[in-house]
């Protein structure tokens, strides 16, 4: 086990940590693009700043670690013990962050665009001032997630977990909550307990919503 090892302004790129337990380690501004942590301890590390950019992240124990402003882009970051982390101004670009435990973790001001967060757990995860543009969520359990006045742009809710979610004053342009499958009617009820007051929405997920009787009142068509 390495514990308090020091990476800062590494050149890692490429670097295979698959099967390693670096747990407390500095690895602010250290290039790591391309790297793989398969199977890791990397609990309580520091990756601010850092790129990591086109890594394979899997199976890994990453719990209380800060990403703020870190790179992650066209990463795989998938079956991870992510508990308690920080993702601040972070860059999540044509990445896949599925299948992660993600309970008491923060992402603030984090523009997510491309990217995949299907089958995930985000119960217990903070949102703030985020952007969502072309993300999928489908069959993700988002039971009580506030997105209160925050913006989504051709993101997929699909066979989500919605009960008592809130988009209070969000933008929803082209959002689906609707798969083509039949649904039951448990789905529908679910859907009918989001919260949109003060919403902007687009005709087309207007429509969509109020064609199965969700309450849309107080709702800005734009």
């Amino acid at each position: 086990m390495l514990n308090e090892v020091n990476f800062e302004n590494s050149d890692l790129a490429n670097t295979s940590f698959n099967g390693s337990s670096i747990n407390s380690a500095n690895f602010k501004n250290a290039n790591a693009i391309n790297s793989k942590f398969k199977s890791s301890s990397l609990v309580n590390n520091d990756f601010s700043n850092s790129n990591l950019s086109g890594s394979v992240i899997l199976a890994s124990a990453l719990s209380n670690s800060n990403f703020t402003n870190a790179n992650l882009s066209n990463c795989n970051f998938s079956k991870n013990d992510l508990t308690n982390c920080i993702f601040e101004s972070t860059i999540i670009n044509d990445a896949t962050l599925s299948m992660n435990d993600f309970s008491d973790s923060t992402f603030n001001k984090v523009v997510f665009n491309n990217v995949n967060i299907k089958i995930t757990d985000l119960r217990k995860v903070n949102f703030i001032k985020c952007t969502f543009n072309r993300v999928d969520f489908s069959k993700s359990d988002l039971r009580k997630v506030n997105f209160d006045g925050m913006e989504f742009s051709n993101v997929k809710f699909d066979k989500a977990v919605l009960s008592d979610c809130t988009f209070n004053n969000a933008t929803l342009r082209n959002v689906s909550f609707l798969s083509g499958f039949m649904l039951s009617n448990k789905y529908y009820r679910a859907l009918k307990e989001i919260k949109f007051e003060g919403a902007n929405m687009d005709k087309t997920t207007y429509n969509s919503l109020k064609g199965i009787g969700v309450n849309l009142n107080n709702i800005n068509i734009i």
